[in-house]
């Protein structure tokens, strides 16, 4: 697994690195799944009690890399619980983290309506009442609109997540910060492209220490993803498509409900075409640790085998550091980039005997008794 390095900071009151003699961390996991604010948990020698004990909302800040030059900021949230534990064979302590306050007004029910608004300015407004900073929202979601839109008791939480499968987008929360971006757009939050992170199996470097990946489910393919709006013009009720699989023959509706507009219509579409995407392969992948790699971005993976090699979404990601080193298990979805297909030329098989043979095997058996 090679070298790593960490650095955690503890409202400032307690700052413990890799370099510190002796070590104060035994071990500490980030969990950044999909959709859900990031969490993180630090186990710490406190063989003498002399360390600042931890208080509930205390800023921490994680940082991880395979050096201290190449190490970046991977967890940033606030302390929700610490445990102290001890007896003859010393004493540690547990600290708990929550990369979002969700003891704060975020989780509070809404109660608000909109009309003709965009998506960005409903959230701006949502996060507002909420207590949040103004959402980071990619652009391509942000303008469009919502004819009616209410959030009838559901918190910021509940809401932006019903928005962002509405739409085609992932929301989350970072702090008090909202971000919502779309699910299979490969942008950040800011616009810039996501680059892939590099997972390669091989002898002279290589950093994938195990995967299970299924790259091309049985799942039920749809030449279509339809949906329906109400076309006042026309007085009739009008379907729109967003395009699946070619070969496949069955069309699938996304909701017996019908869309306020065209656009609406075309985006829940859209957002049930980009699941079924997402859906088409999964797996788990276990490798060094690297502190680029965090749900929704993505990864190149190389050298386990032809189709499965490929590009692939990270699901959720977990950071684990200890004593036998860092490491990253990702869960993944969304394959592209040859994922799922074996390009190789096929080989005929040698003939055998039985094959050889005029008479299909198990003829002139009967079953059943017939």
């Amino acid at each position: 697994m090679g070298a790593s390095y960490y650095a955690v900071s503890i409202a400032g009151q307690l700052r413990l690195s890799c370099e510190d003699d002796p070590a104060r961390v035994i071990s500490l996991t980030i969990n950044d799944p999909d959709e859900t604010a990031a969490t993180a948990s630090l186990t710490l020698d406190d063989k003498d009690g002399s360390i600042y004990l931890p208080q509930k909302n205390d800023p921490v800040s994680i940082t991880l890399g395979r050096s201290k030059h190449g190490a970046q900021e991977t967890f940033r949230g606030k302390v929700s619980n610490v445990t102290s534990s001890g007896g003859s064979g010393g004493r540690t302590l547990a600290v708990s983290a929550d990369a979002a306050d969700l003891t704060g007004k975020a989780k509070q029910p809404l109660q608000k309506s909109w009309q003709n608004k965009t998506v960005k300015e409903i959230l701006t407004d949502a996060a507002k009442e909420a207590g949040l900073q103004p959402p980071r929202i990619d652009e391509a979601i942000g303008k469009i609109t919502r004819v009616s839109e209410v959030a009838d008791g559901e918190s910021y939480l509940e809401f932006a997540k019903r928005i962002a499968r509405e739409v085609g987008g992932k929301s989350s929360l970072f702090d008090d910060l909202p971000v919502m971006i779309e699910a299979n757009g490969g942008k950040s939050a800011s616009g810039r492209s996501l680059v892939p992170v590099d997972i390669v199996w091989s002898e002279q470097s290589p950093n994938l220490t195990g995967w299970s990946i299924s790259p091309k489910q049985s799942r039920p393919a749809h030449s279509a993803f339809a949906s329906r709006y109400f076309d006042f013009e026309k007085g009739e009720v009008v379907e729109v498509e967003a395009e699946g699989q070619k070969e496949a023959k069955a069309k699938a509706r996304s909701s017996a409900s019908l869309k306020a507009t065209k656009e609406e219509a075309e985006a829940a579409a859209k957002s049930d075409k980009e699941g079924a995407e997402r859906a088409a392969g999964s797996g788990t992948i276990t490798c060094d640790g690297n502190s680029s790699l965090f749900a929704g971005g993505l990864i190149n993976l190389k050298g386990a085998r032809a189709g499965v090699d490929g590009q692939y979404r990270v699901k959720s990601c977990t950071h684990t550091l200890n004593a036998s080193g860092y490491l990253c298990n990702l869960s993944i979805e969304l394959p592209k980039g040859g994922a799922g297909k074996d390009t190789r030329k096929k080989q005929a098989l040698p003939r055998s005997s039985a094959t050889q043979s005029s008479q299909p095997s198990g003829y002139g058996v009967t079953f059943g008794g017939v």
